[in-house]
Parts: structure tokens; C-alpha cells; sequence
């Protein structure tokens, strides 16, 4: 209900621009089957884990819809920034050279946001990724995102806070939580991997449940806010 309220404030004051169009977006509904929506995998790649400090240098995406993943629907964007990448290149591999061909930050989030409209955001990890996307929505529009999101991290806490008292560390990295699903390991820090390893890890997620699950369903084992 807040979230649709909050959804309905911002987008009258920005209606014209693409995010007041993405806000004007009906939200799911909760009692909708999980198959009949699209969930859109989403990873980004970061100077920096701090969001006042570091910026998207690379944002990757992968939807499902109908049970089935669309990777000829994945797209990985990479994205032009004020600074040099520095040491963070050690971990995402991309270099300044690969960004000097990139896009505009704003252009990027316009198309994320056509691609992401009417869907159910998924990440490993939303309050550090949607920190910096919502940082630069903000920037950019003067408003946050504000999207359905579900959390694979936070599904896996939940998951594992009802059976013992601590989490060990590592466990929640996303590696980790796809091998206790059996799922195929792939390397890390790639904003496209990773999105396609989030989508994975949700959808593998869902079918553990059994049959019959709604949007509702998940959300509330995966909700990050």
C-alpha cells in the first residue's frame, strides 16, 4: 500500500520524464502466479561498496517470464564515470579503457528503467545495489525508483535464521547459496553473470517451494524493506 502511495507522490511531480512513466506503472499484484509476471534479474558493478564514494561502472540484466529465463532479453551495459576505476578493477575486471566506449550514466538508467518497467526487481544483495541506483535516480529525475524488489540474499537469511542461531560467514555470498541448490558455479563480478546467477538462484528458490506460488509468496520470504 506505502509503496504504491509513495509510487503515485513522486510520479505526478516528475510525469514526463521516463522514471514518472515507470512510477505510473501499476504495481503487481500479490495473488498473481509467479509465472504470469516478469522478474528481472539485475547486478551492478561499483568503484566502490560505498554508495557516497563509489559509482555503476556496469549494470547487467536478465528477465523470466512464464517459468522460463530469456536470455535473449539480457542486456550488460557498461557506463562512463567521473574518476578512473582504480583497484576496483581488480575485482570487476573492467578497465578504463572499456569504459571510454560506454554510455552516459543517464542514458543508462533510461534504458534500465524501459527494461525494468512493470517488473519485479531481483538481486543478491538490493539495499547496496538499489543504494546506487537510487542515488543516481535521484540525480538524475529528483526521485527515487521505488520497485517491487526481490532480495535471494535475504531469502537465504530468513531460510537459515529458521533452523540456527548465526549465520557462518560466507554463506550468504551467492556462490554459496546456489551450490546448496546444486546450481552450476560461475565466476564472479560480472554484471551480466551475476544478474543470470541471480535469476537462476530465485528461480530454483521458487521451485523448492512446491506448487501453486504467487508473487505474495515470494515477496515475503524475499522482501529486502
Amino acid at each position: 500500500m506505502w509503496l504504491g502511495l509513495r509510487r503515485r507522490w513522486h510520479a505526478r511531480k516528475i510525469e514526463k520524464t521516463l522514471l514518472g512513466k515507470y512510477l505510473q506503472a501499476p504495481l503487481i499484484s500479490h495473488r498473481q502466479d509467479w509465472k504470469d509476471v516478469t522478474w528481472l534479474g539485475v547486478d551492478i558493478e561499483t568503484t566502490d561498496l560505498d554508495p557516497a564514494k563509489g559509482e555503476i561502472v556496469s549494470i547487467g540484466w536478465v528477465p523470466m517470464r512464464g517459468g522460463k529465463i530469456l536470455l535473449g532479453e539480457a542486456r550488460q551495459l557498461f557506463v562512463t564515470i567521473r574518476k578512473e576505476v582504480g583497484q576496483s578493477a581488480v575485482f570487476h575486471q573492467i578497465s578504463d579503457d572499456d569504459l571510454r566506449h560506454g554510455m552516459k550514466a543517464s542514458e543508462m538508467l533510461a534504458e534500465f528503467l524501459q527494461a525494468a518497467r512493470g517488473s519485479v526487481l531481483v538481486f543478491h544483495n538490493a539495499q547496496l545495489d538499489m543504494a546506487f541506483l537510487n542515488k543516481l535516480s535521484r540525480r538524475i529525475y529528483g526521485a527515487p525508483m521505488l520497485s517491487q524488489i526481490a532480495d535471494t540474499l535475504i531469502w537465504e537469511k530468513n531460510k537459515i535464521f529458521s533452523h540456527y542461531q548465526h549465520i557462518p560467514p560466507d554463506t550468504l555470498r551467492l556462490h554459496n547459496c546456489r551450490r546448496r541448490y546444486n546450481l552450476p558455479i560461475y565466476p564472479a563480478h560480472s554484471a551480466l553473470t551475476d544478474a543470470l546467477a541471480t535469476i537462476e538462484l530465485l528461480m530454483a528458490q521458487i521451485y523448492n517451494m512446491g506448487n501453486q506460488v504467487n508473487v505474495g509468496d515470494v515477496l515475503r520470504k524475499s522482501s529486502p524493506f
